[in-house]
């Protein structure tokens, strides 16, 4: 595991304890290994599951949270849109164990749809 993968599983692990306990150190390496696998699809995903895959790691590592996360400018608009898929993730109430799980099976499905390289 390269040392920015372990960082993911860190954070990932950091983010899911307080609500998972001992189970968090599963969901958290399915996630990095999702996180991972993601780069490797033989397609990009349509900017909607990308959309969707953002905000879902975002709020699956709380790195930072929500509520301390820089606001985007007034005219970075791609940004916007990120941070409205993440909004939309928080306002759900997600919380980042199910973030990390979401996550997972969302990159499992394109998995099998697109494949991988």
């Amino acid at each position: 595991m390269s040392s920015y993968d372990e960082k993911i599983y860190q954070d990932a692990l950091k983010a899911a304890q307080p609500e998972l306990g001992d189970q968090a150190e599963a969901v958290a390496k399915e996630f990095a290994t999702a996180y991972a696998q993601v780069k490797n699809l033989k397609q990009a995903p349509t900017d909607d599951q990308k959309l969707q895959l953002y905000g879902l790691s975002k709020q699956g590592l709380q790195n930072p949270p929500f509520d301390q996360r820089p606001a985007p400018g007034t005219f970075d608009f791609k940004r916007k849109y990120m941070d409205n898929a993440w909004k939309a993730v928080v306002t759900a109430g997600t919380t980042p164990a199910q973030a990390q799980q979401q996550y997972t099976k969302l990159v499992n499905e394109l998995i099998e749809q697109i494949g991988t390289q």
